[in-house]
């Protein structure tokens, strides 16, 4: 935060420092921002910015001097790790986005992207595939023919699909589409699981093609669709 501040009142270059029209809209806030404060701003305002960042550098230095530099990845969902349930806290945000559900009529962008939401979430918490792996699974709709295994292994992407014979949603991802591949754990064979009912009230068939059709409301289908088509999924998630 001290680094921020430091860029942004720092002479010449600071955001801040540029723009002393600012100033016109700061107000006095009792124990925190004085009359006398704003009105010497007025009056010389890169004075001011001089001073903050004089101090903050000061402070910052302080700082250094003190700080123990550490790195534990399980500080942010100690919360979440430390709850009866870990998964369940996980639930209560799907259950949160169903609850907020946009109207589909009025709102289909919205409402597919709520979809979308909900469907990463849970397929996240049922299959524990990596980020990259979860957002490049192909989206192939009930009817429609689903991509050849080789063709998957080429693109290094899974899908999801019907099974005619398992009558459910499958995810079929090749080996070679995860970072460890080489593990025992795959033996060479294919990542293949079918999805149990996890999605609740949602129609899968209808909503999950509609969820990876965001943004192309109101135009044609596409047979074929990543499941999440923002970022590096985007440009391959077309048209197969």
């Amino acid at each position: 935060m001290l680094s921020v501040l430091l860029n942004l009142v720092r002479a010449e270059t600071g955001w801040l420092w540029q723009h002393p029209e600012l100033v016109r809209n700061v107000t006095p806030i009792p124990g925190l921002i004085s009359a006398a404060a704003i009105a010497a701003a007025e009056r010389d305002w890169h004075a001011v910015c001089e001073a903050c960042f004089k101090h903050a550098s000061n402070r910052s230095k302080e700082i250094q001097r003190v700080m123990r530099v550490h790195r534990d990845p399980f500080e942010p969902i100690m919360c979440v790790l430390e709850a009866d349930s870990p998964l369940a806290e996980y639930r209560k945000i799907t259950d949160d986005i169903l609850k907020r559900m946009p109207d589909e009529d009025r709102y289909p962008r919205a409402a597919a992207e709520a979809v979308r939401s909900f469907l990463m979430l849970r397929l996240g918490l049922h299959l524990g595939l990596r980020q990259k792996n979860l957002r490049q699974l192909l989206v192939c709709p009930r009817g429609h023919f689903p991509t050849s295994e080789r063709r998957l292994e080429d693109m290094k992407r899974g899908e999801i699909r019907w099974s005619d014979r398992d009558r459910g949603w499958e995810v079929l991802v090749p080996a070679n589409a995860f970072k460890n591949a080489n593990s025992s754990f795959f033996g060479s064979k294919p990542f293949r699981l079918v999805l149990p009912d996890l999605f609740g009230p949602l129609q899968i068939p209808k909503r999950l093609h509609r969820a990876a059709s965001r943004g192309a409301v109101g135009r044609r289908r596409r047979p074929r669709h990543s499941i999440c088509e923002d970022g590096e999924g985007k440009q391959q998630g077309r048209r197969l």
